[in-house]
């Protein structure tokens, strides 16, 4: 019944990210050397999403945030609905008010893409730090679970 119910909100949160169109970018958070990339993409409405499931725990590593994702660690590229705040503790939120932080285990909808996919997605250059095997196009998230779960 769980397992439904986040099915059903992975859903939801496609149907608002068809619905939603923003600019994307890859910016940084904070004002020193502990900044934040945090790249975003934009979406129109009707526009076709990779629905792949991937789970792992935000970690983060030299300015950048990483999906740990069983040994790997995909640079998520995140829908412009999401910001990110703070520098010493990254907290990421959505629109609707969820927040995830560094160590949270999430469950993110979407798809692998390369460097060079990337870069032209979020308008931007992906900074050396935030080098990593692949890119996470995210177009769901769902999570963070509770340590219950």
């Amino acid at each position: 019944m769980m397992r439904r119910a986040r099915a059903l909100q992975v859903l939801s949160w496609l149907g608002i990210v068809w619905m939603l169109s923003a600019c994307g970018s890859g910016r940084a958070v904070g004002g020193g050397p502990s900044d934040y990339f945090f790249p975003t993409w934009p979406y129109s409405a009707g526009d076709a999403v990779p629905l792949a499931i991937t789970r792992g725990h935000l970690a983060a590593r030299n300015g950048c945030l990483f999906l740990d994702a069983s040994g790997q660690e995909p640079l998520p590229l995140w829908p412009s609905v999401f910001t990110l705040s703070g520098t010493d503790s990254p907290i990421i939120t959505s629109d609707r008010g969820d927040e995830l932080h560094v160590g949270d285990v999430v469950m993110l909808g979407g798809g692998e893409r390369s460097r060079e996919q990337a870069e032209e997605l979020i308008g931007g250059r992906i900074p050396q730090r935030c080098t990593a095997r692949s890119y996470w196009l995210v177009s769901s998230v769902v999570g963070p679970e509770s340590s219950g779960s």
